[in-house]
């Protein structure tokens, strides 16, 4: 059992190396002070390894809300951080290094979550996210260290919370959002939609049907009996 003690009031998550499943890292949120004037945007990385918790966070600047880990290297996870920020951990000691942000390939604004490619692990989607006003999707090559900006089709300000692969094209794939401005509420200019790609997310077009749109979209999961190629109709979200 780990126990991140008095300085952290909860756990982001659990993230399994791919290499071993004796290690994991997790994301620990510092429990706010009574002066803080951001709650819930600092906090702690450890690597927990045959039982024993190492604190690698290092000189990150702020919380990292997600991460994922090199499938061929345990010491290089990278996370997305609170606001914005991507950074990548270069050695098993904790040493980030950030990779994108203003400037970088990635606009001045946050990601939700981090996803490898399953049939290219070099290849990281960023979806997102708060302030996000540009379609809410990025890729990253060479896990990463290139970063572009692949919204073509998106409406804007969408905070796009999922993505389900085709089970037999990866670069098949359907993405499910809510709107970032109004909340939801059901402008008709935004609203919460589902999207679709057939090109890895280079291009993206609606997929909405007989959907009411005045709600905001979570999840989506696809029936791995039936490809999206194939019926896009047994596509389910919530």
């Amino acid at each position: 059992m780990f126990d991140a003690g008095s300085p952290y009031t909860r756990l982001m998550g659990v993230t399994i190396d791919p290499a071993s499943s004796d290690c994991v890292h997790t994301i620990a949120m510092a429990t706010p002070s009574a002066m803080d004037r951001a709650p819930g945007c600092h906090g702690a990385v450890f690597r927990i390894e045959d039982g024993t918790a190492v604190d690698v966070t290092g000189g990150l600047p702020r919380l990292p809300l997600s991460m994922v880990v090199h499938p061929n290297d345990s010491s290089r996870p990278v996370a997305v951080l609170y606001e914005r920020g991507v950074d990548v951990c270069e050695d098993r000691a904790g040493s980030w290094r950030e990779l994108g942000c203003s400037g970088r390939g990635l606009p001045d604004s946050g990601f939700f979550s981090l996803i490898i490619v399953p049939h290219d692990p070099a290849v990281l989607y960023l979806v997102g996210g708060c302030d996000v006003r540009f379609g809410s999707f990025a890729t990253a090559l060479d896990f990463g260290e290139h970063r572009e900006i692949w919204s073509t089709g998106w409406p804007g300000e969408q905070w796009v919370f999922r993505i389900a692969f085709d089970p037999r094209d990866p670069d098949v794939m359907v993405a499910c959002s809510k709107n970032g401005e109004n909340e939801g509420v059901g402008r008709h200019e935004f609203r919460g939609t589902v999207m679709k790609t057939t090109d890895g997310g280079a291009r993206w077009f609606p997929i909405t049907g007989s959907l009411s749109l005045d709600q905001e979209f979570y999840d989506i999961v696809s029936d791995p009996r039936c490809p999206l190629s194939g019926d896009p109709k047994r596509t389910e979200c919530s």
